[in-house]
């Protein structure tokens, strides 16, 4: 029955065959895969999580009914399709780096004492689009970075990886392991963003002690000039500008906050059951 199943999802994701019940297919399932075939399992469930994304996002049927709901019984999501750090936001911290854009930075480093976070990317603008938020009782004001560029980007892999998740991220991370090198020139903003969170965790933390920046000859720039115009809310007062400082014990903490992708999921299921509510009345 499990390898029916299995030949189902890979092959015709739309239809079950008849010749097992529902309640038969569900045993093949939770009494089976999950105990002798967990491999496989996960490929099954990392596919209807695809699908189902797809039907979300087409509002199309691509899957039968049944999947979906094996897909979001109990706890089956997060054991075995979607981590629970899949989809969940990054640390970001936006920069006005007005006083660099004539001193040719060509890479940017981090002094970090721990991170959850696998991958660094940095973005350019020449102009910062302030935008309403969300919530109408919120003040604060928010920002929207569709014309941010994309001019560097480095990954954690390899031995530092494995390092990194062995010490269940508890590993500091020098200047040379964090170092991203430019591809294109920083211009007036800058947008750092700490994400790729690990899946093995489901903490979303980043304790970063300095920033450095570099010209095409490995010299430090001197960034007294650069300024911090919004980030993550910090942890313990640890705010943003201590990544501007030189201070050897000042530091900035803080966590990635947000809906992870099941959540988001949840909610957009939830706007159309009550739209479609709302239709029927």
């Amino acid at each position: 029955i499990w390898e029916e199943f299995k030949r189902c999802v890979q092959e015709n994701p739309r239809k079950l065959s008849s010749a097992f019940t529902a309640v038969e297919y569900e045993n093949a399932v939770t009494q089976y895969a999950t105990r002798f075939d967990k491999d496989e399992l996960r490929k099954c469930y990392a596919k209807m999580a695809d699908l189902f994304d797809e039907c979300i996002a087409e509002k199309t049927e691509k899957m039968h009914k049944f999947l979906v709901y094996l897909l979001n019984a109990a706890s089956n999501y997060l054991l075995y399709a979607r981590s629970w750090a899949h989809g969940m936001p990054p640390v970001t911290i936006v920069l006005d780096t007005t006083s660099l854009m004539d001193k040719a930075v060509k890479s940017i480093a981090f002094a970090i004492d721990q991170t959850y976070a696998n991958t660094i990317e940095i973005f350019t603008a020449d102009e910062l689009r302030e935008q309403k938020a969300d919530d109408e009782d919120v003040d604060d004001v928010a920002y929207e970075y569709s014309n941010f560029e994309s001019i560097g980007k480095l990954s954690f892999s390899g031995e530092l990886l494995a390092q990194k998740q062995d010490k269940s991220n508890v590993l500091p991370l020098s200047l040379d392991d964090t170092k991203v090198v430019l591809t294109g020139r920083v211009r007036q903003f800058l947008k750092i963003e700490f994400k790729d969170w690990d899946e093995k965790s489901n903490f979303f933390s980043l304790m970063a002690k300095q920033i450095v920046f570099y010209d095409d000859g490995g010299r430090v720039v001197p960034h007294g000039g650069v300024k911090a115009i919004t980030a993550n809310k910090p942890t313990g007062g640890q705010s943003v500008e201590n990544l501007l400082s030189t201070g050897e014990h000042s530091m900035y903490y803080t966590q990635a906050i947000g809906q992870n992708h099941q959540e988001m999921i949840e909610d957009t299921i939830r706007d159309e059951v009550c739209r479609g509510v709302n239709l029927l009345r």
